[in-house]
């Protein structure tokens, strides 16, 4: 071999991420997600576990959007059927998108995390639906990492 004069210590890597699966869950699923300390999941009930190479930083799950409430003309846009993946080990920071709970609602919600004048709030991207304002009514669930759309 034409590389016989190099020291064997050099490896060739390949330039990829390693990719990892995830469960695709309900969205009653994720609302409960905090209060399970076991697994919030059924793994036989899991019938597609997508994956990812993005850098996830505590458990994740997919998510398939529902609704246009996130769907925007303009900047970021995330419409019905899209999946998203919850990183639930992620700090949240103003402008995240996020999965949330709140007290009232039977599952967890999509929206736009905003904090303004020091308060926060629960943006929706589609400007036809209304701003939520959130104190001790909310809580952060995951940190959404990544999108994919199927066409088919």
């Amino acid at each position: 071999g034409e590389h016989k004069d190099e020291p064997n210590n050099v490896a060739y890597i390949t330039p990829h991420k390693r990719t990892k699966v995830y469960p695709l869950i309900r969205w009653a699923q994720a609302r409960n997600w905090s209060e399970s300390i076991e697994p919030y999941y059924n793994v036989s009930e899991i019938e597609e576990w997508p994956e990812s190479a993005a850098h996830v930083m505590g458990e994740a799950f997919w998510l398939r959007v529902k609704g246009d409430s996130m769907t925007s003309l303009i900047g970021v846009s995330v419409s019905e059927n899209t999946l998203i993946l919850v990183d639930t080990g992620r700090e949240v920071k103003d402008g995240n998108l996020v999965i949330a709970k709140l007290t009232d609602a039977d599952e967890a919600t999509f929206k736009k995390y905003i904090i303004d004048a020091g308060k926060n709030y629960l943006k929706p991207l589609n400007p036809s639906y209304p701003l939520i304002p959130i104190n001790g009514n909310c809580q952060i669930i995951g940190v959404v990492i990544e999108a994919k759309m199927r066409l088919i």
